[in-house]
């Protein structure tokens, strides 16, 4: 990232931004420099990067919003909020039977806030590690599995 947008986003933490209305002339826009003189030993056939657009407390996955960039493209993506609710009567719903967690109900094992996808990382983290006994580089390592 360069440029002073990066540095404000580097230095926030897990604050959330805030933007002022919502559309393709309002987001957030985000400059990537590639620097393709500085690759060694690339793992694709060309220079890039692979932008993923994830909740911070989430593990991304090719599943989510998820784009390849190279030298002198422009990307956009196009979030659509999809807000899940439900009433307070559904919590007296036996869990086998609705089969969904309710807020506050879900944990999983690195601690974060239940979500689907990092609920599914660690499912495949745990058959990873139950098959060949190790945890890829790109996994947070769980030492609880």
């Amino acid at each position: 990232l360069v440029g002073n947008k990066a540095t404000q986003l580097s230095t926030r933490g897990s604050t959330d931004i805030r933007l002022s209305g919502a559309g393709k002339h309002v987001g957030l826009s985000v400059t990537v420099d590639i620097e393709p003189q500085n690759y060694m030993a690339p793992t694709k056939s060309f220079f890039g990067a692979e932008v993923f657009l994830h909740s911070p407390n989430d593990f991304p996955a090719d599943s989510d919003f998820e784009d390849t960039l190279q030298p002198g493209w422009d990307v956009d993506f196009c979030v659509t909020p999809m807000p899940i609710d439900s009433s307070d009567s559904l919590r007296r719903v036996p869990l086998k039977k609705r089969q969904c967690f309710m807020e506050g109900e879900g944990t999983v094992q690195s601690g974060s806030s239940f979500s689907s996808n990092l609920c599914m990382s660690e499912c495949r983290l745990r058959t990873i590690v139950k098959l060949c006994n190790c945890v890829p580089f790109f996994y947070a390592d769980f030492s609880e599995f």
